[in-house]
């Protein structure tokens, strides 16, 4: 009897009868579907070892690679009798299933079954039968529980940024208000020495107050030299149990490996950058899909640092933007003289949802300039920093400029000029103005904060100060800003406790028959 099981990306061929396993990791199909793998062949002995008769990566594709196999496997079962040879006939018996099997049949047969296993992908499933995930977020509006990308220039703070969200997680601690959910996290650096980072996240530490513990689990931290697509294998044994038992199998290495401790297994990956982690050469389209491929395989939610090109846009294949779930833009601006840095993280993607356009914070510095004894991050309006501020979507930035004059509202004619907006920007502007006058509702950003005033001339903030300058019905204009106000905001992220009743108590005519349109 023989079946098939696939575990993260490996899949194992069981033959029962004979007492025997094919495994095959790190499967590659060219565009001739010329597939390859690398492929582990045991044997279990009458004394219950395990004896490996073929470890290689080989095609799996043709009869001759298949030959190839077992022939191999063949001469180390059965020898060479001219030479005197007994192969493993003597641990398994001369008249034994695995020196009399054939072994050509048996090669073709697991790499006809795995290969069809591998195209046929994963089963199908009933969706409203899967339970529906707990928590859509390890830090709330900030980082999904998916792939997530974080990218900026040198220096931009990304690896503190990093260092900081993962101390974060590990020791479930919310971000300048934004809920995390805690998890053991494994951060793998291709980019700084461990002494280095070990600095780093001791001001972590100090910013976020976090004393270290023996008793318990610190972030795992790992320095990596090879690309994670061919590091794919390691990771899934570090994945397979928590860091106390691997450490004790590192001890005792001749002790079989059971994790007693699942709940501290790893639950978050950073990643520290993604161009040598997927192997040196970020625009090409096969290297970097194989790097998602492997993120994806670990099933487990995920940060990715990476850097941006000459052209201030992130780097690489047009395949990193489709691989990503949840994309930020990291900018960041120095202050003269002053232990802190800036920054504005703009949302670029976000998958499930509207996503939340901007968060602003700063990083604080203490102690010697060079040397600073702690970091800590802590919530900034990003729009008071003009450098940062030229970077924000247009309209952030007309509602920006409209809530710092006196009766929030400006001359349409005139706000080009105040903004400084080129030639691309006068033509969005020209289109958001003909949306706003049309109602087409076509920017929906802009329409839930700007109106266009009734001689049309002006643009108006829907705030009390913009509604009274409109001389609006009082009674209309304190319900709508009555709905501004049930939605908290946390730099621009509107919480999730933001429900439906709250909307009914604001406005009782919701409910009857007067026919009306909310949109949350």
């Amino acid at each position: 009897m023989t079946t098939i099981e696939r575990i993260y990306n490996r899949f194992v061929y069981r033959d029962e009868t004979r007492n025997m396993t094919i495994m095959m990791k790190q499967m590659h199909n060219s565009a001739s579907y010329d597939a390859s793998a690398h492929i582990t062949i045991s044997a279990t002995s009458p004394d219950n070892n395990e004896i490996i008769l073929f470890k290689a990566r080989n095609g799996i594709t043709s009869d001759t690679a298949r030959k190839r196999i077992s022939d191999r496997v063949e001469r180390i079962v059965r020898g060479d009798e001219k030479q005197g040879d007994m192969g493993l006939q003597g641990i398994f018996g001369p008249a034994s299933s695995i020196v009399t099997n054939d072994w050509f049949a048996t090669i073709n047969s697991a790499c006809e079954d795995i290969l069809n296993y591998y195209y046929s992908g994963r089963k199908s499933v009933n969706l409203y039968e899967i339970e529906d995930e707990d928590e859509e977020w390890r830090i709330l509006g900030l980082l999904a529980e998916d792939i997530n990308c974080i990218y900026g220039t040198p220096g931009s703070g990304k690896s503190y940024l990093s260092a900081i969200w993962g101390q974060a997680i590990q020791y479930g601690i919310d971000i300048c208000g934004l809920r995390t959910m805690p998890g053991n996290v494994l951060y793998l650096d291709y980019e700084t020495r461990a002494s280095k980072m070990a600095k780093r996240f001791k001001r972590a530490d100090a910013g976020l107050d976090i004393t270290y513990n023996p008793s318990i689990l610190p972030i795992e931290y790992r320095y990596c030299e090879t690309a994670l697509p061919q590091m794919e294998e390691a990771l899934m044994e570090m994945l397979s149990a928590c860091w106390r038992c691997r450490i004790h199998m590192d001890s005792n290495p001749n002790d079989v490996l059971v994790c007693e401790h699942p709940e501290d297994r790893v639950k978050f990956l950073i990643v520290d950058s993604l161009a040598r982690a997927c192997g040196g050469n970020p625009r090409d389209d096969d290297q970097v899909n194989q790097f998602f491929q492997t993120l994806r395989a670990t099933d487990l939610p995920s940060l990715v640092v990476h850097h941006t090109n000459r052209q201030d846009e992130y780097y690489g294949s047009g395949y990193i933007l489709a691989n990503v779930r949840n994309l930020w833009r990291l900018r960041a601006a120095k202050e003269d003289g002053q232990p802190r840095l800036s920054l504005q993280l703009q949302q670029e993607k976000e998958n499930d949802g509207a996503g939340t356009n901007q968060l602003g914070f700063l990083l604080e510095f203490d102690g010697d300039p060079i040397d600073p004894e702690s970091v800590k991050l802590v919530p900034q309006n990003a729009s008071l920093v003009p450098e940062l501020r030229k970077h924000a979507r247009l309209w952030q930035q007309l509602v920006w400029t409209l809530e710092e004059t006196k009766q929030h509202r400006a001359k349409i004619d005139e706000m080009p000029s105040v903004l400084n907006m080129d030639k691309s920007r006068e033509n969005t502007y020209r289109n958001y103005i003909w949306a706003l006058r049309n109602n087409t509702g076509k920017y929906k950003n802009l329409a839930d904060n700007i109106f266009v005033s009734a001689d049309g001339e002006a643009l108006v903030l829907k705030t009390n100060r913009g509604y009274e300058s409109e001389q609006l019905d009082p009674e209309v204009a304190e319900q709508m800003e009555q709905m501004e106000q049930i939605q908290p905001e946390v730099n621009g992220h509107v919480p999730e406790e933001v429900i439906m009743e709250e909307v009914m108590q604001v406005i009782p005519g919701l409910a009857d028959d007067t026919p009306r349109r909310v949109t949350l």
